[in-house]
This record gives C-alpha cells, sequence and structure tokens, in this order.
C-alpha cells in the first residue's frame, strides 16, 4: 500500500494543447481553408474569399465555431458544421499527408512521461477528427487517454474539458498540469486550478502566457518541469 502511494504521489495528468505545443499547422492552415472554401462556395452558394494567414493564426487557439463566426459573420448558423467539413477534410488530408510542422522533441517528451507512468491527455479546441489525425501521422495516439472534446453543449471551452478529465479521474488539480501556448490554456488551467506551462516556441506571444507557473523554450524542458513541480505545493 505504502509503495502505491508513492507512486500515485509523483504520477501526473499532463493535459497538451495541439496547435503550438505538438505540432503547428501554420504551413498548411492557409491551404486548407482555400480548399475548403472553394468546394463549400460551389455546393453552398456563398462567395467566401480565403481569409489572410494573419487573420488566421490571430485566432488559432480558440473553439473552432468561435473561428469561424469571426472570419465569416455571414455564416447561416445552419450551414457552420458543412463549413467546417469542408476546411477540416483538407487539413485533416495535408496533417496525413506529412505536412505541417512538429516541434523537435516532442514525441520523445510524450513517451518518456508516458514511461515515467505520468497520464497524457489532449485539452484542444481542436475537432477529434483533426486531433486524431496529428496524433496518428507520429503513432503517439496509443499515449494518450481516450481524448474528450468540445461538444459545444456541456462542454464549450478547454477549461470545461479539463474540469471533464479532474472529474472522470478523480485528479487532485495539483497533480494536472496544463501545457500549451495562447491564453485559452493558462485561462483553461485556472479554470482548472491546475499548473500551468506555457510554451514560448508556438504561435502565443509572451504576453498571454506571462503569468504561466513555468515557461519552456522547448517541449524536452517539460522533463525538468515536472521535477520542479515535485518540490513545490501549489497555493
Amino acid at each position: 500500500m505504502g509503495d502505491k502511494s508513492a507512486m500515485n504521489e509523483k504520477k501526473f495528468y499532463i493535459a497538451f494543447d495541439i496547435d503550438g505545443t505538438i505540432f503547428s499547422s501554420e504551413d498548411i492552415l492557409l491551404e486548407a481553408y482555400k480548399r475548403g472554401i472553394e468546394e463549400f462556395n460551389i455546393l453552398k452558394g456563398y462567395k467566401l474569399s480565403p481569409p489572410t494567414n494573419e487573420m488566421l493564426f490571430s485566432l488559432v487557439g480558440r473553439p473552432y465555431r468561435e473561428i469561424f463566426k469571426t472570419l465569416y459573420p455571414q455564416l447561416k448558423e445552419e450551414d457552420l458544421e458543412d463549413f467546417g467539413f469542408y476546411i477540416r477534410k483538407y487539413l485533416n488530408s495535408l496533417v496525413r499527408e506529412g505536412k505541417g510542422l512538429w516541434y523537435d522533441g516532442i514525441c520523445e517528451t510524450i513517451k518518456e512521461l508516458k514511461n515515467r507512468g505520468n497520464l497524457i491527455l489532449v485539452a484542444s479546441n481542436g475537432n477529434e477528427t483533426y486531433i486524431k489525425s496529428v496524433l496518428e501521422t507520429k503513432d503517439i495516439l496509443d499515449f494518450f487517454e481516450p481524448i474528450i472534446t468540445l461538444d459545444f453543449n456541456r462542454i464549450n471551452t478547454k477549461g470545461d474539458i479539463l474540469l471533464e478529465y479532474i472529474n472522470k479521474y478523480d485528479i487532485d488539480p495539483k497533480r494536472l498540469i496544463m501545457v500549451g501556448d495562447r491564453k485559452s490554456d493558462i485561462d483553461a488551467a485556472k479554470t482548472a486550478g491546475c499548473w500551468f506551462v506555457g510554451t514560448l516556441y508556438g504561435h502565443g506571444e509572451i504576453e498571454e502566457i506571462s503569468q504561466a507557473d513555468f515557461l519552456i523554450n522547448s517541449p524536452r524542458e517539460l522533463l525538468d518541469i515536472i521535477d520542479d513541480i515535485l518540490h513545490y505545493e501549489k497555493v
């Protein structure tokens, strides 16, 4: 019993954002929007123009329905899902073709964290199909616990996702770590009352995550952060 208690005492639940933390779609997202919008316009009779890269990446990290509504307020509510379908269709295709950027050392870091007995989670505003497309490309999906995503009913934010994990696994928030690069990530950690590690190598600006418990310049630094957290007590 004592050994099991000691083991649990060292185990963390580590929730990763996807885009800007594990993977970057920066060089493929605009192409996916161009292709998806072209097909959507033909089938639905819209005349939407592709957004700029700057517009897209100012919104990355928000729930995808919010992104669509911000970029195209003229979209009818009943057309949002179809619009998303065509964007994801081409984005997932590009991901599965091996396009996009994987941050150096992220796969090895995730595997090492798992080997140390931690449970690896996803907390992303992305669609489940996209998340799985990304993780399957590098054969790391099996390192993650079953993925919880937004349902726009009971689960509307990343904070809701973390709370869902807390309830599902009966997690002490002191044993939960959110890793991400945007304001939505640190907001989620605050909602859950857990640790937040900000990734300076991601898409976000330092101002968005300056109140992080820890900041890292590369994925591998997360291994040392886990050791450091063992010596802290969350207030």
